[in-house]
């Protein structure tokens, strides 16, 4: 989903260069067991990745991989766990529907256990990242279909924003509280990096939708965008230049996470129009 938020800027800086590709012999694919639609979100340092997926009932839950194994969960009570963000401590966040409300809320699980939160007076709360002093990053709505974003850290919120944006948000944060997040305005979609203070815009050259979507321990960036025909690639910004990527033979490919060893979890749509997981080494 698209994220959107409130953070004061003191620059702005346009990113346009390009570079080589990756080499398609370092991605695998996977699927969660019982799976008809498998999404990788997140990597952490110890190669743990974290993701959802859903059934045939059109329920979704969310998974670990660890050492080749899945191991499934759900927040108790919900039909709709998404898991988006899992760090090196493996505490792991993201969403789910909480029916006793009606509502979507963001949620904190820690060795197994769920703590729920939401955004003050949010109707949506989304969690999307999490880096390992705890410090959470995801996106919220007080009204239907406005996204807004926010830090949340010791049980405060700070909304992020991109200035003049018609939407904006956050979508991971590092070690170091380098945040990365995506911003709407009148050219399209964009993503951008906040140090700082500072926000530095990520657009993949002759793109007018780029989603910046992880930051790794390095500062490097790893998203999607559509390029020239329509289709979605991905990509990695590391020190102002581009790599583009697809998984091998695949329709669609979304990247949304690396991490310091510099691997990519993401999706990818094959010919078929099936939807799976995988990993990609840089």
């Amino acid at each position: 989903m698209i994220t959107q938020a409130i953070w004061r800027a003191f620059a702005t800086t346009a990113v346009l260069i390009a570079s080589p590709g990756l080499n398609a012999q370092t991605c695998t694919s996977f699927d969660a067991p019982g799976s008809i639609r498998t999404i990788g979100r997140s990597i952490n340092e110890r190669g743990e990745v974290t993701g959802h997926y859903s059934d045939a009932a059109g329920n979704t839950y969310g998974f670990v991989l660890e050492n080749g194994n899945f191991s499934t969960f759900a927040v108790p009570g919900s039909k709709q766990t998404v898991p988006a963000g899992i760090n090196s401590r493996g505490q792991i966040v993201g969403w789910y529907f909480d029916p006793a409300v009606g509502q979507y809320r963001g949620f904190l699980r820690e060795n197994g256990v769920f703590t729920s939160f939401a955004y003050p007076g949010a109707i949506l709360t989304e969690a999307h990242g999490i880096n390992p002093r705890g410090e959470i990053v995801g996106a919220y709505q007080l009204v239907p279909g406005v996204y807004r974003g926010y830090l949340l850290y010791d049980g405060g919120f700070t909304a992020i924003d991109y200035p003049g944006s018609t939407f904006s948000g956050a979508a991971d944060i590092n070690p170091a509280g380098e945040i990365v997040g995506i911003f709407g305005d009148a050219r399209g979609v964009h993503g951008y990096v906040l140090r700082s203070g500072v926000f530095t815009v990520i657009d993949v050259p002759g793109s007018s939708f780029t989603q910046a979507r992880g930051i790794n321990p390095q500062g490097e960036v790893t998203g999607f965008y559509r390029d020239a025909t329509g289709k979605t690639r991905g990509f990695v910004w590391s020190r102002g230049a581009f790599t583009t990527f697809d998984y091998p033979g695949a329709m669609a490919t979304v990247p949304f996470q690396i991490n310091a060893q510099r691997q990519i979890v993401g999706f990818y749509v094959d010919t078929a129009g099936g939807t799976h997981g995988f990993v990609c080494k840089l």
